[in-house]
């Protein structure tokens, strides 16, 4: 398969001042700073033989949101499309579902090549994570 390539507008492009979402990390270009949001508790939470996934979620996700910062970065939707694409199954079996809510729209605005939207998207979907319960940046 090819590799398609973006061509505006990367994560480094991003207004930081319109966006109400709190920084992921200091590093983190696709995030807003400093805007608290309500914490976000895994709807699975309650079932102690499912924190197993939970913790594995929590573990992985500062990796999986750098890796769909430096796609958007490199302008690499496939890769991009893909690493949105785990992130909305894992945030869904982790029981985050407003995380995987919104993979689900950046990843379908990508599909659908409305390019202009990704750093917005990327800002939504980083104040998400940062709200997460538990959940602590790479940075």
């Amino acid at each position: 398969m090819m590799d398609k390539k973006l061509s505006q507008p990367t994560a480094k492009s991003v207004d930081h001042a319109v966006h109400a979402q709190p920084a992921l990390s200091p590093e983190c270009t696709g995030c807003a700073k400093g805007v608290p949001v309500e914490p976000l508790r895994s709807s699975l939470a309650d079932e102690p033989d499912l924190h197993v996934v939970i913790d594995l979620f929590l573990e992985e996700l500062p990796g999986q949101l750098e890796a769909i910062e430096v796609a958007l970065g490199d302008g690499d939707i496939d890769r991009l499309q893909s690493h949105l694409h785990a992130l909305k199954g894992a945030s869904g079996s982790a029981g985050f579902e407003p995380v995987m809510q919104q993979a689900a729209r950046f990843e379908s605005l990508v599909r659908q090549g409305q390019l202009e939207a990704c750093g917005d998207q990327l800002a939504q979907l980083c104040g998400l994570c940062q709200a997460v319960s538990g959940f602590e940046s790479a940075g």
